[in-house]
């Protein structure tokens, strides 16, 4: 295996400064990935989870799992149910954090004209 092979497979570090592989955004969601894996990371993650949204299809919590395991997986799921909302929701609750996706889960955001007004 390769150094860079070596080093892409295990690197989860997002501004990583190994310079044989640079680090890249998802233009889909604004993840930081190295750029070897950013098509992998588009077919297998982005697409995969607008596909579960879209079909209500959710990962199954089992309480015989790991508690870190349960709640990663109820994570997963309110992003996959986010994709139910409207885009137009969606993107009214973007903040300079979270470019491409709202928090999860949505939360009610007070507009600019509300706040001007108390």
């Amino acid at each position: 295996m390769s150094p860079h092979d070596q080093h892409c497979v295990n690197c989860i570090t997002s501004n990583c400064k190994f310079a044989e592989c640079v680090i890249r955004k998802c233009n889909h969601c604004h993840i930081a990935t190295h750029l070897c894996k950013l098509e992998e990371h588009i077919a297998e993650v982005c697409r995969r989870l607008k596909h579960m949204g879209r079909k209500k299809e959710f990962l199954k919590i089992d309480e015989a799992d790991d508690l870190d395991i349960q709640l990663a997986a109820f994570d997963q799921n309110l992003i996959t149910d986010s994709y139910n909302s409207s885009r137009t929701k969606r993107v009214k609750q973007r903040d300079p954090v979270h470019p491409a996706h709202p928090l999860i889960p949505l939360r009610f955001m007070v507009s600019v004209a509300q706040t001007k007004e108390v």
